[in-house]
């Protein structure tokens, strides 16, 4: 019989992928201040 797979082995896969979309997102929203960021700059 196939054994399932060890409860951490799930829990690190999921929490790897939460963490990697946790740091897409965190990318992305840096990316859209740095550029209004750069667009706004001129105004001051």
């Amino acid at each position: 019989p196939s054994r399932p797979e060890p409860p951490i082995a799930s829990w690190a896969l999921g929490h790897a992928t939460e963490t990697m979309e946790l740091v897409s997102k965190a990318f992305l929203v840096e990316q859209k201040l740095y550029s209004s960021y750069d667009e706004y700059v001129p105004l001051l």
